[in-house]
């Protein structure tokens, strides 16, 4: 059968003893006593009469170096034991005294004689070892309490703590990968510039019977100033009078090629505007159709610069195309075994490819192009839970020994996401409150046996309030020694104490 042996030291009492003995931990098979000399506990034969009726149907049997004790263990009808190693063989001491009494009492049973001596004295010791036990064993088992208690929490003073989820952090990630594309302009700051002067022909008539030269650059005019000038050499033929019947006149004409002498729309005239010529006593001037061409064109080209330009906006558009695609994830969260993760509010996006070539841009006579980005943006996303946990666990790490957070007490707030190829990593403002866990056993282990005034203060330096306490009886100064007679009620919500 199982032995449990418990170790008690010099100042072992017989409260203290009952209390072990009395641990539910302790099921079923015998119980031995290892209790050092001068132990208070082995003073009295009641005392062990009170742990033997403690014992129920489990076998008591007492360890002890000191004789005196054995004797008073034997007197008790305890099994006294002067060490363990005689404990398992049975044996008793050998070196054990007899008494005269203990002589006679033996030689009584040798004899096969009944010897039973009986006196006053000693009838009176018996029944006050009763009474004794009776009062021990009504201190022990009698007495009751509840309590209700409620923790007292204190603040953390707000700390800044580190997570990460991938890239070998704390916190499973998944990366959702998607490609993406922008379209950006490539507008033309260049330009060149073209000018052309409008042309036209004017018709020379001759007022003279003599040829008259028209050298090139001649310079012909409207009535309002604008100038022509003759682009070929021409020869007016002379005019001349044909004799006959009928006198005829003919007239000597040429058409002299012209071009205005300055670029653009003031050299586009109309019809018969060109009037004035430089020998206007030889011959006349006119021009049957308008002037025509003349303007000023502005021709976009495409600069460097502008390519340059395009190519900068590309990542701030790339990211701007995964924020699009992040409030989508976060439309429709992804899922990790039907749970829904928490997306987090930061994409990165790598890009890949970026057309067309600088050299397939720069000098086109184009007003506009359109460069083709495309990229990979990641969203993250973690679970919630995890990441709540991760942050929660790192601030206990910080705790005072036997110390717990107090639930509800905590506020997160996220300071910075820096997201890698690898993983994320969150800084963290985090403040809470801690606590004494307000654990029913630990508190009745606590208060079993302790003087009922001193409850308060006890539970006060664990940061644990008493609200309320009905002890039966309640005239008891103790508090209950069994620990199981103590029922402990958490109370709902924990008061928080000032700083």
């Amino acid at each position: 059968m199982p032995r449990t042996i418990i170790d008690l030291d010099a100042r072992a009492t017989v409260l203290e003893a009952a209390e072990r003995v009395a641990d539910p931990a302790i099921v079923d098979g015998d119980i031995a006593l290892v209790v050092a000399p001068g132990a208070p506990l082995l003073r009295s034969s009641v005392f062990l009469d009170v742990l033997r009726g403690l014992t129920g149907a489990r076998r008591l049997s007492i360890v002890t170096t000191d004789p005196r004790a054995r004797s008073v263990a034997s007197s008790a009808h305890v099994p006294a034991y002067a060490s363990l190693a005689a404990l398992e063989r049975h044996e008793l001491d050998p070196t054990e005294r007899l008494t005269p009494a203990r002589r006679a009492a033996i030689a009584s049973v040798r004899a096969g004689e009944p010897h039973v001596e009986v006196t006053t004295r000693k009838v009176m010791a018996a029944v006050g070892s009763v009474i004794a036990a009776i009062l021990v064993l009504t201190a022990v088992v009698l007495p009751q309490a509840t309590v209700r208690v409620a923790a007292t929490v204190q603040p953390i003073d707000p700390v800044v703590i580190e997570v990460a989820a991938g890239g070998g952090g704390e916190i499973p990630i998944e990366r959702i990968n998607s490609q993406i594309t922008v379209r950006i302009p490539i507008v033309a700051s260049g330009e060149r510039i073209t000018e052309t002067r409008g042309k036209g022909t004017v018709q020379l008539q001759n007022k003279t019977t003599t040829n008259v030269a028209i050298p090139r650059g001649s310079v012909f005019s409207t009535g309002d100033g604008v100038q022509f000038l003759s682009t070929e050499d021409r020869t007016l033929p002379r005019s001349f009078i044909v004799p006959g019947i009928n006198v005829q006149i003919s007239v000597g004409k040429v058409d002299v090629p012209v071009e205005a002498a300055v670029a653009g729309d003031p050299g586009n005239v109309p019809a018969g505007a060109i009037v004035n010529g430089p020998q206007p006593d030889r011959y006349t001037v006119a021009n049957d159709r308008a002037t025509s061409g003349g303007q000023i064109s502005h021709v976009p080209v495409m600069r460097a610069e502008d390519y340059d330009a395009a190519a900068a906006k590309a990542p701030a558009e790339l990211q701007a195309e995964g924020d699009r695609l992040l409030q989508a994830q976060l439309q429709t969260p992804p899922t990790r075994d039907g749970v829904p993760l928490q997306v987090i509010q930061q994409v990165v996006v790598a890009q890949s490819t970026l057309g067309p070539a600088r050299v397939d841009v720069v000098g086109k006579e184009v007003e506009r192009m359109e460069m083709t980005v495309t990229g990979t943006a990641t969203v993250y996303a973690v679970s919630g839970e995890d990441f709540k946990r991760e942050v929660l666990e790192a601030l206990a790490r910080g705790l005072p020994p036997g110390r717990e957070l107090a639930e509800g007490s905590e506020l997160i707030e996220v300071q910075t996401v820096t997201a890698t190829a690898d993983g994320v990593t969150w800084t963290v403002f985090v403040s809470a409150a801690h606590q004494f866990p307000a654990n029913p056993s630990a508190i009745r282990r606590l208060l079993a046996g302790r003087p009922a005034g001193e409850a308060r203060n006890i539970l006060a330096a664990q940061d644990l309030r008493l609200e309320a306490m009905d002890r039966a009886p309640s005239w008891w100064p103790l508090m209950p020694l069994l620990d199981g007679r103590i029922d402990v009620r958490i109370a709902g919500e924990p008061v928080t104490q000032g700083r």
